[in-house]
């Protein structure tokens, strides 16, 4: 598209297509920069739109004595247990621009300076949002150590020993650390 000089042609079909590339862009940013993405868990069912979506765990499959499906006629049953997930926080940005703004940058210009602005916001917000929330609901742990590295050190052991329903112990590699600014340092 070339230059756009008036807010009006954001009003016609190119224009809303020039801002549907630019959304798509915001999107698509906000998702592979963001900390908390790698740690989320993709393998998910439904559609956003209906307001769910459904994530499974699967129950750990213990070994049986070698003959045990072939003696009884069938194999241990796969437990899932389903976890709904609620689509329930809507949120915008709204941006109100003035005449000398569009002169200053340009249309396309402006929109690109907002885009790359609200996909920083978007960020932000999210990533508050997901630690706040792990912070709530996560599982607390009581170190003996001292030091922080000791303290890192005795959290990754313990994760890496975890075991339940679901884990079996946890490698080293899959294991994330996020720690505060003030810890990390």
């Amino acid at each position: 598209m070339a230059r756009i000089a008036s807010l009006n042609i954001l009003n016609t079909s190119e224009g809303k297509d020039f801002l549907a590339e630019e959304y798509g862009k915001v999107i698509e940013n906000v998702q592979k920069t963001m900390i908390s993405e790698q740690m989320k868990n993709r393998d998910l069912s439904g559609t956003p739109q209906s307001g769910t979506v459904e994530a499974k765990r699967f129950v750990n499959t213990s070994s049986q004595t070698y003959g045990t499906a072939r003696s009884g006629g069938k194999g241990e049953a796969i437990k899932a247990n389903p976890v709904t997930i609620a689509i329930d926080t809507n949120k915008e940005l709204i941006n109100e621009v003035e005449e000398k703004d569009t002169v200053l940058y340009g249309v396309d210009g402006l929109v690109q300076r907002k885009a790359t602005q609200n996909a920083n916001a978007m960020k932000r917000e999210l990533e508050r949002a997901f630690f706040a929330e792990a912070k709530t609901s996560g599982t607390k742990a009581t170190l003996t150590a001292t030091t922080v590295q000791a303290q890192v050190e005795e959290l990754i052991q313990k994760i890496e020993t975890l075991k339940n329903d679901y884990i079996d112990g946890v490698d080293r590699d899959m294991i994330h650390l996020v720690l505060s600014p003030s810890v990390y340092g």
